[in-house]
């Protein structure tokens, strides 16, 4: 970093400054509002904001409290332009020795689930994620919207058996039914593959539901076991045959990578062929992984519309776990 770059108590005069930086680093939400939340910083007489000023611009800026038990810090942000030169690093730091000096023993933050650049950086430099959860109220009024992800979902058909080459897992793997799952079981299989996608649908149901929908006779789950340990699965739903619906597919995360993908969605072919269906559909979406609309083409499914639709942040509502709180 710049030796020039000093880390100093922002002044009034830095609210626009200071707010501006907030907003290209997209730390301002709706409900919070960014000007008063600076006035207070600097009048409540329990917190203030440090800013990294370069001599010519303030490129960094952190907020921070303490209420005698723990120390805060709230909107750390770098300017985009100045970033990967240790700025955020010298502003935590500044803020831990400001509370080293005031006697505060500890110093605690939150970080929105969505955040997950924040997330990585607090880790880099030694934060852990405490085994709490966040609760609060608003005492203002304020309607705290929940946050929405916009995503793009691609269905898909396959109108004839493709004559797929026949593929060899790259290591010994087996799929194999599983009659009548449990729902532990089934929601260990779920939540473990489609984390990464922020797959919710069927977290949102409960358990009853969840049995009734898993052991359906419209209904088959199947696991790829490697050795003798789960690597993905496959579900199958044949509810409006002669319409049969690959209703969902993948691998769990330490098993992507090894060649195990292609010998998986093969076998869902076959199997799905298997029962003699007019149709045999799918779909995937913006969350997915990047390859997976492709590899759907590549085995012979075809694009026939998409849909665009808008959904509250699982994480938001908490069917996801993704560590620290999107309600600040």
């Amino acid at each position: 970093m710049d030796d020039g770059t000093v880390i100093r108590e922002a002044a009034a005069d830095d609210r626009d400054t200071v707010v501006n930086l907030w907003e290209k680093a997209g730390l301002v939400v709706p409900h919070n509002d960014p000007h008063q939340d600076f006035d207070r910083f600097l009048t409540s007489g329990h917190g203030g904001v440090l800013v990294a000023d370069d001599g010519s611009d303030v490129v960094g800026s952190v907020a921070y409290g303490d209420d005698a038990h723990r120390g805060w810090m709230y909107y750390l942000a770098v300017d985009p332009n100045s970033r990967q030169q240790g700025i955020g690093k010298k502003l935590v730091d500044a803020v831990e020795v400001l509370f080293r000096e005031r006697g505060v023993p500890k110093m605690q933050l939150m970080v929105r689930s969505t955040n997950e650049t924040a997330g990585d950086f607090y880790r880099q430099i030694g934060y852990q994620e405490m085994p709490v959860s966040g609760f609060g109220k608003r005492l203002d009024g304020a309607v705290v919207e929940p946050p929405k992800l916009d995503v793009v979902i691609t269905h898909l058909e396959m109108r004839s058996r493709p004559n797929l080459a026949s593929v060899t897992p790259a290591e010994p793997a087996v799929l194999t039914q599983v009659p009548r799952p449990s729902v532990r079981f089934y929601r260990y299989l779920y939540d473990s593959v489609g984390a990464a996608g922020l797959w919710w649908e069927r977290r949102a149901m409960s358990d009853e539901e969840l049995a009734e929908t898993i052991r359906s006779e419209d209904t088959e789950v199947h696991i790829l076991l490697v050795g003798s340990e789960p690597a993905g699965f496959v579900e199958l739903n044949s509810g409006e045959f002669p319409i049969v619906n690959l209703a969902y597919f993948g691998l769990i995360p330490e098993f992507i990578g090894r060649g195990l993908g292609s010998y998986l969605i093969g076998e869902a072919i076959r199997l799905a062929w298997d029962k003699s269906p007019e149709l045999l559909t799918v779909n995937t979406n913006s969350l997915d992984h990047p390859r997976a609309l492709r590899m759907y083409q590549q085995k012979g499914f075809v694009p026939v519309r998409e849909e665009r639709v808008s959904w509250v942040d699982p994480r938001f509502t908490r069917l996801i776990e993704n560590g620290g709180t999107l309600w600040a």
